[in-house]
């Protein structure tokens, strides 16, 4: 297999994490650091010389800021590029103006240089996290992108989001960093980084300020960005994970799967180390003197009083009774707590027309004009935890101040708007790059948008699959628009509907219309299998998959691989089915295409998703239980191999076939 190639703009931050990635699978091309954005799409420096240094590292370094060459090395590495590696640590101490206006980046080799007291005349410094700063940075990362779009069409570029800690593994507080600390550091990162993303249509791997810890004896001395190895470790392998899909990407699109995602709001979270007591895992707002940002007030029921709105229709829904999982197996004494048995569900639709002064921020955000903030669902009253609306979308730039319970919205006035005419579908929701989010979030707002005559649909579908699927329900190529995570729209009239479902559980209306693209049953039984594909590549990897599928197909079972089909052929052959047995993944999302009454075995080995696979299952009508494997007692993170207790779950489907 060949080697991942990496090119790092960057820190510290992405240089000790890619020196702890497998050297079979990873190979460094070119490594840029001591440059700002501002600096690299700037003019190079000529009224002063670089300063001499003992470093041939740092001399590199800091003579290509000077000449602003970041442009020029990627040009010259991109033939023989896979992936860009990207983090902002290096922008912290801001940057010089010249008075012939050029940009030295103020690294800390200018500063123990002293260089950066023999200045031209007239240079004047612009902290970071200024008003000036964040303008000029702004404008400086859409100029990189724009003169390098050639380069970046080809290769994608992960930028590492992560949190300044703001506590060392050994329990002090970690030192600052001339004088910033995490507190005011974390929200001014997350801002750039979101405006990093947009500019650069990049994805973000996020370590959350709950998440970072740094170092004790971090070979490079103790700062909120020298982590402790096990934020490495994430990070390793989540990039790890990432290169994988990546390989399959000559074939398909590289998958933003690949990255860790958060849970859901209505989930709970994946267990963590307890290394500290936990901050708000949201953004903070950065301080005042960001002249961009924006106070944002919350509207809770988007089915009520909304400015420059028409309500469409709205329906509040009682499910009760509900049903619930028949089996929970588990043969092993892996120990997972049961579910529980929620006797009804309330559910709340709508769908409200919004007028060109309203416009989708993010994955599930609306933002009007003077200030209003909506999501495509109604929250309780009284809710205390608003921030964790922000935990599935890293592509927005509202952010939450927890502290004063308060929305705020970033930099928008530097985003040129793009317009949209006409009458659109906003067909949006959290985590779109997932294909269960996608079918079961998505799909249905698709469907009711084009009963409901809009002109043109807007949805996030950069992958042929997604495609394929809204073509399906009705959708023509040129009426689909790619939506933008980040970008600033104009839409003339917004047609928004409510996400259809409630911690998974699919609104009786989003069921029937997801249940009825398939056909009528025909008595197949069919195993889910994970050898193949993206999923065969997941560290959620079943150890003895072979033994379980041979057993599965002695009983008849018809192995069933989806990534190896389209998607008219996965919703035809989970339509056709009777009984349905597989591991946790994508690929049981297409459950949602059975009959009623269909049987699922659901094999999971992480308690995570319980909640919300339950959830899913039992609104679609669906005769479902659990069965548990056993996890790898020695891997860390939410997705661990595991195996499978063979002839238990032999038993249970015998069971099951046998009536």
């Amino acid at each position: 297999m060949s080697k991942t190639r990496v090119f790092i703009w960057g820190s510290c931050v992405s240089r000790d994490t890619f020196e702890r990635l497998d050297t079979s699978q990873f190979e460094l091309v070119d490594y840029v650091a001591r440059q700002s954005a501002i600096s690299a799409g700037s003019t190079p420096v000529t009224s002063v010389s670089p300063p001499v240094l003992e470093s041939p590292f740092q001399q590199r370094m800091v003579t290509g800021d000077f000449s602003s060459e970041l442009l020029t090395r990627l040009r010259t590495a991109a033939g023989h590029t896979d992936l860009i590696l990207f983090d902002l640590t290096d922008e912290r101490l801001g940057v010089y103006v010249l008075p012939d206006g050029s940009v030295i980046t103020r690294s800390i080799e200018l500063i123990q240089s002293g260089a950066e007291d023999h200045l031209p005349s007239g240079a004047r410094h612009v902290p970071f996290g200024s008003r000036e700063h964040f303008r000029f940075w702004t404008s400086a990362i859409e100029t990189v992108a724009r003169h390098s779009q050639d380069v970046l069409v080809t290769i994608p570029i992960v930028i590492l989001d992560v949190a300044w800690a703001s506590m060392s593994e050994n329990g002090t507080e970690a030192p600052l960093s001339f004088g910033m600390d995490a507190k005011t550091a974390n929200p001014l990162f997350r801002m750039y980084a979101a405006s990093a993303a947009t500019a650069l249509q990049a994805y973000t791997l996020s370590i959350s300020p709950s998440e970072a810890v740094s170092g004790a004896d971090h070979p490079w001395g103790a700062a909120p960005f020298h982590y402790a190895e096990p934020v490495y470790s994430k990070l390793v392998s989540a990039l790890t994970d990432f290169a994988d899909s990546l390989a399959a990407s000559r074939t398909h699109s590289p998958s933003v799967d690949a990255l860790p995602t958060q849970e859901t709001a209505e989930q709970p979270a994946a267990p963590q180390e307890p290394t500290r007591a936990r901050t708000a895992d949201a953004p903070q707002a950065p301080s005042a003197d960001l002249a961009d940002l924006e106070p944002l007030t919350l509207i809770r029921n988007p089915s009520l009083e909304v400015p420059d709105s028409r309500l469409i229709s709205k329906q509040n829904t009682r499910v009760a009774p509900r049903s619930h999982w028949e089996f929970w197996d588990d043969p092993d004494n892996v120990g997972y707590k049961p579910v529980a048995r929620r006797e009804y569900v309330q559910l709340h639709e709508f769908a409200i027309e919004l007028s060109e002064r309203w416009r989708p921020e993010g994955h599930r955000f609306f933002v009007h004009e003077d200030g209003h903030l909506m999501l495509d669902r109604v929250l309780p009253a009284g809710r205390k935890d608003d921030h964790r609306l922000l935990l599935t979308d890293r592509d927005t730039h509202v952010t939450f101040d927890r502290d004063a319970e308060q929305f705020w919205l970033a930099g928008s006035r530097h985003r040129e708007p793009i317009h949209i005419a006409g009458r659109v579908g906003v067909a949006l929701s959290v985590e779109p790059s997932n294909w269960g989010s996608f079918i079961t979030r998505i799909v249905p707002k698709a469907i009711m948008l084009r009963r409901l005559g809009c002109d043109k649909l807007l949805a996030y579908c950069r992958h042929e699959r997604q495609r394929e699927m809204l073509r399906l329900v009705g959708w023509a190529d040129d009426d689909i628009i790619d939506y933008r995570p980040g970008a600033r729209y104009r839409i003339e009239s917004s047609v928004v509907p409510a996400e259809p479902t409630d911690g998974l559980y699919l609104s009786p209306y989003a069921a029937d219309l997801l249940g009825t693209m398939g056909g009528k049953p025909a008595n197949r039984n069919i195993y889910i299998s994970r050898r193949t594909g993206i999923a065969a590549r997941s560290k959620r990897v079943c150890l003895n998959a072979d033994e379980v599928e041979d057993a599965m197909a002695s009983l008849g079972l018809e192995p069933v691989v989806p990534d190896e089909l389209t998607v008219s052929q996965q919703i035809e052959t989970f339509a056709a089915a009777n009984l349905v047995v597989g591991p946790s993944g994508a690929g049981m999302f297409n459950t949602v295409f059975c009959n009623p009454g269909t049987v699922i075995v659901d094999i999971e080995s992480q308690p995570n998703w319980l909640h919300a696979h339950n959830n899913l299952f039992a609104s679609t009508g669906m005769r479902h239980g659990f069965f548990f494997g056993k996890p790898d007692p020695g891997a860390s993170g939410p997705h661990k191999p595991y195996t499978i207790n063979v002839p238990r779950l032999t038993a249970r489907v015998a069971g099951l076939l046998a009536g």
